[in-house]
């Protein structure tokens, strides 16, 4: 999230939930949506229910989430890229 400007602080749980969520992937996380937007709401409170000046929104929260989700999908995506071959390459190495 600290792509949208919401970044951990010295006693929250941001980070520990932070490897929660990378630990059990893309999909744990939209099933629980919910939960990851609970935890959002719970850190706004703790802040003054302000961040970046605006008041915490359950859908806002939501989207961002989403955001987040899509982007982290895509990071993998590239990362399960195969490695370019060139055109006249065999699949197991050999040329030709």
């Amino acid at each position: 999230m600290a792509g949208f400007g919401i970044k951990a602080t010295l006693g929250c749980k941001c980070n520990k939930r932070a490897a929660t969520m990378d630990r059990n992937g893309c999909d744990w996380c939209e099933q629980n949506i919910e939960t990851i937007v609970d935890w959002l709401e719970e850190e706004a409170e703790k802040r003054g229910a302000l961040v970046r000046g605006l008041p915490f929104k359950r859908l806002g929260a939501k989207v961002l989430v989403k955001l987040a989700i899509r982007n982290a999908r895509r990071v993998e995506g590239e990362s399960e890229q195969p490695a370019h071959q060139p055109p006249d390459a065999e699949p197991d190495g050999n040329e030709g």
